[in-house]
């Protein structure tokens, strides 16, 4: 079984999305869905991870690029992995005394057209008992079923550390 240090999950996720041909402008939404639950489920090897949680977004927003004429609106669906970590000897403690946490956020971001009368949400892992209960119920969302259905006119991979 594939494992990943804390650091490494940037590059594991473009190796996956590679492996799978999904390293193109705008991949197909349900190939995403598959290695992005391939992705998740790989376990981190880091000593002390505090936290490693997995979110299914499905919100209205900005278009990812935006051309004159689009909607000033767009509707994304963003998978997101967060892996944080506890003290690291460099980012010593914050204000309080406390170990400060190290937090890392991997987005893949889909841009649609926003679909009549869209209410955002969100699905986090930390929610459900099981990875696989928390893919059930993004699978079973209306946010999943609109993207099966329409075209992604945009793709975004991102990662930012929060702390």
């Amino acid at each position: 079984m594939r494992q990943m240090r804390y650091d490494e999950g940037g590059a594991v996720r473009a190796a996956l999305l590679s492996e799978a041909g999904l390293d193109i402008p705008v991949p197909p939404f349900l190939s995403t869905w598959e290695v992005y639950k391939r992705f998740a489920a790989i376990p981190i090897t880091e000593e002390l991870p505090r936290r490693d949680s997995v979110a299914f977004l499905a919100v209205t927003s900005e278009p990812l690029d935006p051309r004159p004429g689009d909607a000033a609106e767009s509707f994304h669906i963003t998978l997101v992995r967060q892996m944080s970590r506890a003290y690291s000897p460099d980012r010593g403690e914050d204000d309080y005394g406390e170990d400060v946490e190290t937090v890392e956020e991997m987005f893949l971001i889909f841009d649609f057209p926003l679909p009549p009368n869209w209410e955002d949400f969100e699905l986090n892992s930390w929610d459900f008992p099981t990875l696989a209960e928390f893919f059930a119920a993004a699978e079973a969302s209306e946010g999943f079923r609109l993207a099966m259905q329409m075209n992604p006119v945009g793709f975004a991979v991102t990662q930012s550390m929060l702390y």
